[in-house]
């Protein structure tokens, strides 16, 4: 095996690993070491030491400032610590940040032009295994339940079915958030790769609508509309032959419902009954409490991972009421659910400040780069605000988002750089 090829395999089996729930690779031992998730951390570690050994050290081709954003960011993050309480959560949330952001800086070192393509197709490989998964869960929910108990902790099973007695599901799956990377594989030629691309479409329709969940949908939305715009009229036909099947697609999985005695797919959607309509007002209360942290500690915040540490006893006694189920009780919001009031609260004006620099200069130096007319870091960059929009309505600080969030960050930094270089 060649040198050059290890950190791509190992930036791919890491990417595998972090795009499913963190399960048992060895099903018969339930021990941690061999958690998926876990086993991912330990390959970052591993492919960021091989990162600093091949390229002997920090040496790195991308622009100054984006480094010294970078590195204001993870400061002000680590700053954080100050106010601390509770020291396990802090180092919890904290080492999957850190480790999240050196596997960005590790995936901008190993993906070499050559091989950039070879991820894409491993990205829609995986993803539209996901989404296979999703469809046969969604029809066979309990068979899937009775076989997860072999390969998911239990933790996540009672999480999963809590959601379920809600009508939601595959709420972390993200999904929705890969759609312009299947329409811009479209571009690959192959009648196949188109064929796989317009059926990944469809699936990932499908799997948004019978989630219930609304941001799902936001994010579908977007993926579609901008990939859309930005395809172009090369593939005109190809984009309304996708468009009639999904409408089709869409009354027949309404009336599907309908017919079954479940609520349609526009009920899940538009019609709010009290316990949503709850539900959202505490959003809004949790926001509030948030805002109310960051004031209370308006430099470093009150740490990360401490915010339902922080709660007011009455949200903190609701809280643990609401995700009652089974006779078990786990907290469900330990996170304002939006990335802004997040840092606010757990990282203060600093974090927050630096947190909206690198926002910024990720969306203007996207905005630029989408002129370009690379379509590969097109669909990339697409992609990574899809999965933006997640984090701006829920939790966001856990590692398989970070991780996945980062990633795409040192795939698109690369591509940048490779398509500068090149022209």
């Amino acid at each position: 095996m060649k040198i050059r090829l290890i950190p791509f395999i190992l930036i791919a089996t890491i990417f595998c690993l972090i795009r499913f729930p963190s399960f048992y690779l060895i099903p018969f031992i339930r021990s941690p070491i061999v958690l998926s998730h876990n086993i991912a951390r330990a390959l970052i570690i591993l492919l960021f030491c091989f990162i600093l050994i091949w390229k002997r050290g920090f040496y790195i081709k991308v622009k100054k400032r984006l480094f010294i954003i970078v590195f204001i960011y993870f400061v002000a993050t680590s700053l954080s610590i100050v106010f601390a309480q509770n020291m396990t959560s802090f180092l919890s949330v904290y080492k999957d940040f850190v480790l999240a952001v050196i596997f960005g800086y590790s995936v901008f070192i190993g993906i070499e032009r050559k091989n950039a393509h070879s991820l894409l197709r491993i990205i829609v490989g995986i993803t539209l295994l996901s989404l296979i998964i999703e469809f046969f869960t969604y029809l066979f929910p309990y068979f899937f339940l009775d076989l997860s108990k072999y390969v998911f902790n239990e933790q996540y099973l009672l999480f999963f079915e809590y959601q379920y007695g809600r009508g939601r599901i595959f709420g972390d799956t993200l999904n929705e958030a890969f759609l312009p990377i299947f329409f811009f594989y479209i571009n690959s030629g192959s009648f196949l790769r188109r064929a796989t691309s317009v059926f990944g479409i469809i699936l990932n329709f499908f799997s948004t609508m019978v989630s219930g969940w609304r941001t799902k949908a936001m994010i579908f939305l977007f993926g579609f509309i901008t990939s859309l715009m930005v395809v172009g009229r090369k593939y005109i036909y190809i984009i309304i032959g996708g468009v009639v099947l999904l409408g089709l697609a869409f009354i027949l999985l309404n009336n599907a419902l309908v017919t079954v005695g479940l609520p349609s797919v526009v009920d899940r959607f538009v019609d709010i009954d009290a316990i949503e309509a709850k539900h959202n007002t505490s959003r809004f209360r949790y926001w509030n409490e948030a805002f109310d942290m960051g004031l209370s500690a308006p430099l470093f915040g009150v740490g990360l991972g401490n915010y339902f540490d922080n709660l007011s006893q009455n949200s903190k006694l609701q809280n643990m009421n609401n995700a009652y189920y089974q006779n078990q009780r786990f907290i469900l919001i330990d996170d304002p659910h939006n990335l802004f009031f997040s840092a606010f609260a757990n990282t203060g004006l600093i974090g927050l400040s630096s947190l909206l620099l690198l926002i910024s200069y990720f969306f203007f130096t996207d905005l630029k780069f989408m002129f370009y007319n690379n379509k590969l870091a097109q669909g990339f960059i697409l992609t990574f605000w899809s999965l933006f929009i997640f984090a701006f309505f829920n939790p966001w600080m856990y590692f398989s988002y970070l991780a996945l969030f980062w990633f795409m960050r040192g795939v698109i930094e690369k591509i940048k750089v490779l398509d500068t270089h090149e022209n």
